[in-house]
């Protein structure tokens, strides 16, 4: 490891150190530190492209807690899109799952994957993210695997992805 990623890791483990596989993985896509759920590595270099560039629109569903509750309006606006970085981002797909004790839960549902996205949203309109976790990439799902599990993809698992790349 070179001293740069370590300097951007400030010594953390990253996810590559918790695969023991020979060889480059790709990361589809990243997670912040405070944030959990479905990472995927390939060593194929432009399936990675193709899923995580947003022009080939795969989705990516998250499930989400906001300290507080969101008011209908603000939901409205993160659906049809919200400036960050002076860019306004694709329309969000979003279920409330619940408001409830001074909190809101969220399935959000993007086609594109701009840095921190959700935290900064959901910060921007007063609500801070308590729990993030990424449930699906694609067609793959997080399904029962717990913090620092992970399995190889089987060739069909391999190939719907790739499928759907070809689109």
């Amino acid at each position: 490891m070179s001293s740069n990623v370590d300097e951007l890791n400030r010594g953390r483990p990253t996810v590559r150190d918790m695969i023991k596989e020979p060889g480059h993985l790709y990361p589809v896509g990243r997670l912040d530190k405070q944030s959990e759920g479905l990472m995927l590595l390939t060593n194929d270099g432009e399936l990675t492209h193709q899923l995580t560039h947003p022009s080939f629109g795969h989705k990516k569903v998250y499930s989400v807690i906001l300290e507080g509750l969101l008011p209908d309006e603000y939901i409205d606006r993160w659906r049809k899109g919200v400036y960050l970085d002076s860019q306004k981002t694709e329309p969000a797909r979003i279920n409330i799952i619940y408001k409830k004790d001074n909190e809101t839960k969220l399935k959000v549902i993007l086609r594109e994957g701009k840095k921190r996205q959700i935290r900064r949203i959901a910060a921007s309109f007063g609500f801070p993210v308590k729990q993030l976790i990424r449930l699906q990439i694609g067609s793959l799902t997080l399904g029962d695997l717990g913090p620092g599990d992970w399995k190889h993809l089987s060739g069909s698992e391999v190939q719907v992805l790739k499928d759907s790349t070809n689109k």
